[in-house]
């Protein structure tokens, strides 16, 4: 996959293979598409057919968050053929008492417990929200 222009993603958008960007908000007037209610935070993954990526973080109050695998063309992967969603995953959200809800996430093109399927794509993006 050619290495994106920097100067025309957006701010939440890691460009490194394997990083995600810092979440933040759409802004009005910005280049592109998003909703100014959701958070984004967003970036490549590469991953050879031996390896996993492992996401940690933690949930900030919100009414919903998720991780997304999309590919170049910032499609979802296909998932209709799924009983379960192997490339979208709800985060919990954090319980009324509790600031943060912490998530760990395994992208792995094997089925480790907590993955979410590549399903053996190439270099693509993914991407979390929340709202």
């Amino acid at each position: 996959m050619p290495q994106p222009d920097p100067t025309t993603a957006p701010p939440f958008f890691a460009l490194l293979p394997n990083k995600i960007g810092i979440p933040q908000k759409w802004k009005r007037g910005e280049e592109g598409m998003g909703a100014v209610d959701i958070a984004y935070a967003a970036g490549r993954f590469r991953l050879e057919d031996n390896e996993a990526l492992i996401l940690q973080g933690a949930v900030p109050r919100c009414r919903f968050a998720n991780v997304v695998l999309w590919n170049r063309f910032l499609q979802t992967f296909d998932y209709s053929s799924y009983e379960e969603y192997p490339v979208f995953f709800t985060l919990d959200t954090p319980p009324e008492a509790e600031e943060y809800a912490p998530f760990s996430i395994i992208l792995s093109k094997k089925k480790p417990p907590g993955y979410v399927d590549t399903l053996s794509h190439p270099p693509l993006v993914i991407k979390i929200e929340r709202i």
